[in-house]
């Protein structure tokens, strides 16, 4: 059996090493894995975010359509009804 100057087993510390390299692997797996997680949540929630604001946007546009036709077809009655009581007098 080989030991070390203190009489520890060597293959004991050596075993006790690589535990502790896979351990810390597993914790830098992990904490990648969150880190890419919250990435991926971010770009999702700014997707989301630029999405509303695009909808948001067309609602303002077709609002600004809607009202312009309506102001048209109000000018159209108007010279209408003008032109009607040209007419009639």
């Amino acid at each position: 059996m080989e030991t070390d100057k203190t009489g520890k087993r060597v293959e004991e510390r050596t075993r006790r090493k690589e535990e502790e390299r896979e351990e810390e692997r597993k914790r830098r797996k992990e904490e990648e894995e969150r880190v890419e997680e919250r990435m991926r949540r971010k770009e999702e929630e700014e997707r989301e975010e630029e999405r509303m604001m695009r909808k948001e946007e067309e609602e303002r546009v077709e609002e600004r359509m809607r009202r312009k036709e309506e102001e048209e077809e109000r000018v159209e009655e108007r010279m209408r009804r003008k032109e009607e009581e040209g007419r009639e007098s």
